[in-house]
């Protein structure tokens, strides 16, 4: 067995982990199968997470050596063929999926894959990756078309993450939760660190801010910490707390609050113009404006919006869609085109182009000339600790982020939502309790999670509470808990009904 003790406020929660054989094998009945096409870094990042958590998981892959690298790195059966093509389909099982989850680069492909499967067999629900905005548009997130149960976009889910960072000043990922007022966001600690070798109950007196350190990120290793845990330089701290009290937080910590109103975007593709539509909802082409509907529920200051791109035929595209918008052409690998004060002239620059290195360093230089907040896309995970320990404010990664979304979908219904932090070594979920939940009426001391668990807060009837080991757990209760990935499945058994 293993043993762990966390502190909750003066609680000492000794959280023993065991499962015994009745509960082992209702618990076996639980995992499902899924095949995914595509091995690409997407379908390998979600077949990883899907293996650890103990599901069945069948990859499909046409390209031979792309295949073999999945094959020696997976713990599952990788077929070389054709996602498109019913034989290839039927080798894989499919019929008996759970999932059917079509990843690959391209959208046609995905499209075809997951309409082969819906109109010959049964069983799998379908999930199609599509980053055209034609496609979606005439499909929806809850798909139609081909019989397609759901579409994923990438950018559109990169692009919201940018949008809710730009919301609250882009000084870190926002991690939200519904009927909360409490919210999730990282804070990086550098050498001007006020925080740095100092215990978190020390920085918590001395803030005089009400706050909960749920993670701390070090190098390789992933912290839950307690009240005399100690921060280092370096470390990242995922941290829980109201809005009005991180304005505070980040205000102790030196990271004063800017007044966005001057926006820079390097970048004319799909992330970049699905930004401008979330940003502006009223300009841009028809395709955005009915996404960007519930975009009006939330106040957005005048701003002004400066788009780099490139390319000149583009330019000439998007100035047209976009009259609002300040277009320039101009490559930023040429320092010649570009005078740097176009740089210098914002509060805010978001580098969104296909090359990750180009967003992370001309986000780091935009900073040294004096850039208030930058944020930079990235699509492989190693690179998000790394730009983050560059000084970028906000780091978003495609690749998570529609994992994220993909994950959320082939979880149980009682998840919520869902965030991978630290480079997928830990997961922030939010359940729903349900009347049949193992868990409901328990109370926290008398619930058995795994090591390396925290509840960080319990949402009942729009009411959030911070809780102690005494607390009950009641149908119909939000809890937002935070673990390491290999523990999740774990973890979801004490919510599915029994």
């Amino acid at each position: 067995m293993n043993r762990e003790f966390w502190v909750l406020g003066d609680f000492h929660f000794d959280m023993t982990f065991f499962v015994d054989t009745r509960t082992r094998h209702w618990y076996a009945s639980l995992l499902m199968k899924i095949v995914i096409v595509g091995a690409g870094s997407g379908g390998f990042l979600l077949a990883q997470k899907l293996i650890e958590q103990n599901n069945d998981v069948v990859v499909i892959e046409r390209d031979p050596a792309v295949a073999r690298q999945a094959d020696n790195a997976l713990d599952c059966l990788v077929v070389n063929g054709d996602g498109n093509q019913i034989e290839t389909l039927r080798s894989a099982d499919s019929e008996e999926a759970d999932f059917f989850v079509a990843i690959t680069e391209s959208d046609e492909l995905n499209l075809v894959a997951c309409g082969l499967v819906a109109s010959n067999f049964k069983k799998p629900f379908t999930i199609a990756r599509v980053r055209n905005l034609g496609y979606t548009g005439a499909v929806g997130p809850e798909g139609g078309l081909f019989g397609i149960r759901r579409i994923i976009n990438p950018d559109i889910e990169a692009a919201r993450l940018i949008f809710d960072a730009v919301r609250h000043g882009a000084m870190s990922d926002v991690i939200a939760f519904e009927n909360s007022v409490l919210q999730i966001r990282d804070i990086s600690i550098d050498e001007n660190s006020p925080f740095r070798d100092k215990k978190i109950a020390d920085i918590r007196k001395a803030a005089e801010v009400e706050f909960l350190v749920t993670v701390i990120v070090r190098d390789d290793a992933t912290i839950i910490p307690t009240g005399d845990s100690i921060v280092r330089q370096r470390d990242t701290l995922y941290v829980a707390a109201s809005a009005e009290n991180f304005e505070l937080l980040f205000s102790r910590a030196g990271k004063k609050k800017t007044n966005i109103k001057r926006i820079l975007i390097l970048g004319g593709g799909r992330i970049g113009t699905t930004i401008i539509s979330d940003l502006l909802p009223n300009s841009g082409k028809n395709e955005h404006k009915k996404r960007n509907r519930f975009r009006l529920f939330f106040r957005v200051p005048a701003l002004r919006i400066t788009l780099v791109e490139k390319d000149y035929e583009r330019c000439k595209q998007l100035s047209a869609a976009y009259p609002d918008v300040l277009v320039l052409n101009a490559d930023f690998t040429d320092e010649n085109t570009l005078d740097e004060s176009v740089l210098m002239d914002n509060d805010l620059m978001i580098a969104t182009t296909e090359n990750q290195e180009l967003n992370i360093v001309t986000a780091v230089y935009a900073k040294k000339i004096g850039v208030r907040r930058t944020i930079a896309l990235v699509n492989r995970n190693s690179y998000v600790n790394i730009a983050t320990s560059l000084g970028i404010d906000v780091v978003v990664s495609p690749k998570t982020s529609t994992s994220n979304a993909i994950l959320k979908i082939i979880r149980r219904s009682n998840v919520r939502s869902l965030y991978t932090i630290a480079g997928g070594r830990a997961e922030i979920v939010e359940f729903m309790v349900d009347e049949r939940s193992a868990i409901a009426h328990n109370t926290l001391v008398e619930t058995k999670f795994p090591p390396d668990t925290l509840i960080v807060f319990i949402v009942r009837d729009d009411v959030t509470i911070i809780p102690t080991g005494s607390d009950s757990i009641e149908p119909g209760d939000n809890i937002v808990i935070v673990t390491r990935r290999e523990h999740i499945a774990s973890v979801e058994a004490f919510f599915e009904p029994k």
